[in-house]
């Protein structure tokens, strides 16, 4: 159980968004919904299947990110 983190690392089900590439998966959620996140790659993950979010930002932020995000895997199923 995390004790005090503000990120998380969340898994995609490869069954519903068949990535090959995380890095592009995420550029393309930069470039369409203005929403930076880092794929799961980029932490020495061996599988495009996870990427990066931290909680930092004030709640508003996170909140419009969240949508965002929503938005942007919705688009992808």
């Amino acid at each position: 159980m995390p004790q005090g983190a503000f990120y998380c690392f969340p898994k995609m089900d490869p069954e519903v968004y068949p990535i090959t590439d995380d890095m592009d998966f995420m550029m393309d959620l930069l470039v369409e919904e203005n929403v930076l996140m880092v794929q799961g790659t980029g932490f020495n993950w061996d599988r495009p299947d996870h990427f990066r979010l931290v909680f930092l930002p004030n709640l508003l932020d996170l909140e419009n990110a969240m949508d965002r995000l929503d938005r942007f895997f919705a688009k992808k199923t």
